[in-house]
């Protein structure tokens, strides 16, 4: 199990938000050694943005849902239609986008997420 994934089930297990925070630090690094088109970017992507997705619900910083989508955005233009986890990152992305609808209220999201 590596630090980043060590952290983030810490901070699942017992909720400390200095283990969550510490898991988006190495996760975030462990993203940008995959340069585009690496086999191992969509997963670390989607690490990324599940973990700040987290912080999102447990500190409400806008900055990390907006990051989110993102990121989410990302992951549709690696895996193109016809690709076996495109469904997943089109799910994940309408939920956070659904989830910025309700809380900002920002209309096109709800569009976007439809």
């Amino acid at each position: 199990m590596s630090q980043d994934e060590f952290r983030s089930n810490r901070y699942d297990q017992i909720g400390a938000l200095r283990d969550l925070e510490e898991a988006i630090v190495l996760t975030r690094e462990a993203f940008h050694l995959f340069p585009k088109g690496h086999a191992d970017r969509p997963g670390s992507l989607n690490k990324l943005a599940a973990r700040l997705s987290a912080r999102y619900k447990y500190l409400g910083v806008v900055e990390d849902l907006e990051e989110c989508i993102v990121l989410g955005r990302e992951a549709l233009d690696i895996r193109p239609k016809g690709h076996p986890g495109r469904s997943s990152s089109l799910n994940t992305l309408a939920l956070r986008l659904s989830t910025r609808y309700d809380n900002l209220g920002v209309t096109e999201d709800l569009e976007s997420a439809f």
